[in-house]
């Protein structure tokens, strides 16, 4: 089953255009995303959070649809975007595509990022997509779908991740390595699709630039 986790960070219309999105997805909001699922052309299945962000013209018009809420505390150690992936897990999610993530604020985009390291997703294909970027995580082994051309950064996300392998990326890496404190993984370039990276110890984010919507 495939989770559509919306948060309300900045998003586009037009982000409905590099992602195919099925009547088959769980739409799964965190708090005011749901204003976001609306603008995307998404009904909201399910809404999760302390629902501080959500008007009560909109909260009534979803319950009356049968959407189901979700209440937490406002005061609470995980944040709402959290809690609708794990959500979205325990529902049986083997993947969970993630927008509205990346916004504004500094702190909660590093903690969306983080949260990809997150245990509870292990098994789980995991994606964050906005107008510029689709990021994912490897822990082992990743293919990198894409176009020829493409702007693909490696940036570990441990202090050290060895015995890296690349294919099909102009600046190749065999056995090599990257640090959190040497980001010279930013800015490779895909030379075939797809590409492939290994890795023996530790994780890689991968950011994926993609086109302008239009």
């Amino acid at each position: 089953m495939r989770a559509i986790v919306v948060a309300k960070g900045h998003v586009q219309k037009g982000l409905s255009k590099l992602i195919s999105f099925g009547p088959q997805d769980e739409i799964i909001c965190v708090d005011g995303g749901a204003h976001n699922a609306l603008e995307l052309g998404l009904r909201p299945s399910v809404v999760i959070g302390d629902m501080d962000s959500l008007d009560e013209r909109l909260l009534k018009e979803l319950r009356e649809e049968g959407c189901i809420f979700i209440t937490h505390e406002r005061e609470k150690d995980k944040v709402d975007t959290q809690l609708a992936v794990e959500y979205a897990v325990e529902r049986g999610a083997d993947e969970i595509i993630m927008v509205g993530v990346l916004g504004s604020r500094l702190d909660h985009t590093l903690a969306n990022l983080y949260l990809l390291a997150s245990p509870v997703l292990k098994g789980v294909k995991v994606r964050m997509i906005d107008e510029v970027q689709e990021i994912y995580l490897i822990k082992d082994f990743g293919i990198i779908e894409g176009r020829a051309g493409d702007t693909v950064s490696l940036i570990s996300l441990t202090p050290v991740t060895k015995g890296i392998y690349t294919k099909n990326l102009k600046y190749a890496l065999t056995d090599g390595e990257l640090t959190l404190d040497f980001p010279r993984g930013i800015s490779n370039v895909l030379t075939a699709s797809p590409g492939e990276v290994r890795i023996g110890e530790g994780l890689l984010l991968v950011v994926r630039l993609l086109g302008p919507i239009t």
